[in-house]
């Protein structure tokens, strides 16, 4: 006998992020630079109704990022999987708790600085990864002649490793300097 009812879910995603800069100065000299970097992944979910009210929802993604930047020229990817369970309450309060593996790899420059134009190579940067654990009471409901009222209210731990800072110092650098570089690991709750 199969486990119970299934909800299947895949899909794939590709996004391009592109900055161009060019500035001329009143001197005649000018500044150009440009980055781009590509997203990929490739998922799959599964949400699994056990009952009435109880489902749990496991998934897997496949994440792959090309860096073409000042900072980096390279290739990061990752599997990363999440599981949650959701349960009714009622019929209109559910209690929800996830947790979600992180992906993240170093992000292109802010067009509004100059795209890179002054970042500094980093071949040692590495890519970001964590956990992201929530626990989550859930309202919703039609009231007061609106379509549906939605309150709710979520605890979170997020824990990153190998955080990547803007403005991490250089040490290599005398007198000072800094660049994009992996800071350590950091604990965000809320």
């Amino acid at each position: 006998k199969a486990l119970g009812s299934h909800a299947m879910a895949y899909g794939a995603e590709v996004t391009q992020y592109e900055t161009d800069f060019n500035a001329d100065y009143d001197n005649g000299s000018q500044d150009s630079s440009s980055e781009q970097i590509v997203d990929s992944a490739i998922f799959v979910q599964d949400r699994i109704s056990l009952s009435e009210r109880f489902s749990v929802t496991p998934g897997v993604r496949y994440n792959v990022q090309h860096n073409d930047t000042t900072v980096t020229d390279d290739t990061f990817d990752e599997i990363t999987a999440a599981l949650a369970a959701d349960y009714a309450l009622t019929p209109t309060i559910h209690l929800r708790a996830s947790t979600t593996q992180l992906f993240k790899g170093p992000e292109i420059g802010e067009v509004f600085t100059g795209a890179g134009l002054y970042d500094s190579p980093n071949d040692d940067i590495k890519q970001e990864t964590g956990l992201n654990s929530e626990l989550t009471l859930a309202y919703a409901d039609a009231v007061l002649g609106a379509d549906e009222l939605s309150a709710g209210l979520t605890l979170f731990n997020t824990q990153l490793n190998d955080y990547i800072y803007d403005y991490a110092p250089i040490a290599e650098v005398d007198g000072g300097g800094s660049w994009k570089d992996n800071i350590g690991d950091m604990n965000i709750r809320g």
